[in-house]
């Protein structure tokens, strides 16, 4: 399986109305997308985990449809992190935060 998890970080907490909408838009298109596994999502802290079948599940979920308008628009809300890898099983919370975390450095 393959693991994404992102965090984002606003320039402004006036722009989370606009973000949020957008966010919408891009999880009923993970619902929609073939390959996807699971989903788990923290709106008040902007945090996501996905996990894909494969690889190119994933890229075709993130170059199309909501997530690559919102990735077109994403420098005027803030700031993005992310890291994606392989694993055999799902993660929690906390070993997804520790993975970004420590890729950040």
């Amino acid at each position: 399986m393959i693991i994404s998890t992102t965090l984002f970080k606003l320039k402004k907490l006036s722009l989370y109305g606009q973000f949020f909408v957008d966010t919408y838009r891009v999880v009923k298109q993970v619902k929609q997308s073939g390959g996807v596994i699971h989903m788990k999502i923290k709106p008040f802290s902007l945090r996501t985990v996905t996990v894909w079948k494969t690889h190119e599940d994933l890229l075709r979920f993130r170059n199309n449809g909501a997530h690559l308008t919102a990735m077109k628009k994403s420098k005027s809300f803030g700031e993005i992190s992310s890291f994606t890898w392989e694993s055999e099983t799902i993660p929690s919370w906390k070993e997804a935060i520790e993975k970004l975390s420590d890729n950040k450095k």
